[in-house]
């Protein structure tokens, strides 16, 4: 069946916000006990889609999966997204150094657990890649330590590379950014 990518409307904001409620910690490591995720509410996809990038991919008209990526101005002075910020003018991408203006939030992506492993996830990315180029040269993300699938995932299948590693809340993440 064919997958359709497209950008985010003010009528998917419910259904992906229900999507994130449903399907925020699918991800983490149950054994650490620790819940660093949250969801979205319909008021921040609203937020999201109209201000940033939100890209969903469908199948027969239903949202198989979604992608999320933001300007650093939305996450304001929230704990963990400071901490990634400090640590991004430490780093660099090839000769280019990062910072919260050339870069922007990547995260958090979804695809349906019984489509995984079926090209949805890279194309998610490479539709992405397309809408944020424009604006920034630079995507980062997070990924907890512990979470070998998304890992895997982003650095093999979406073209990103471990910038750095930092700590929040005694949880650690790998630092990840990739080149628009």
């Amino acid at each position: 069946m064919s997958v359709l990518y497209r950008v985010a409307n003010f009528d998917d904001a419910a259904h992906i916000a229900l999507l994130e409620q449903r399907h925020c910690h699918d991800e983490l490591n149950q054994d650490s006990g620790m819940m660093a995720a949250q969801s979205l509410s319909v008021s921040d996809m609203a937020t999201l889609i109209s201000q940033h990038w939100v890209v969903i991919a469908e199948q027969n008209s239903v949202i198989v999966g979604y992608v999320i990526a933001a300007k650093w101005a939305y996450y304001g002075n929230q704990g963990l997204y400071s901490t990634m910020q400090r640590h991004l003018a430490q780093t660099s991408v090839g000769m280019s150094k990062l910072t919260s203006k050339n870069t922007c939030q990547y995260g958090p992506v979804w695809v349906h657990s019984s489509l995984r492993g079926q090209g949805i996830f890279e194309g998610l990315m490479v539709f992405l890649v397309k809408e944020v180029k424009p604006h920034v040269p630079f995507m980062v993300a997070i990924i907890a330590e512990g979470n070998e699938r998304s890992f895997a995932a982003h650095t093999q299948k979406g073209q990103m590379q471990v910038i750095d590693y930092l700590t929040f809340e005694q949880r650690d993440y790998y630092l990840l950014a990739r080149a628009c």
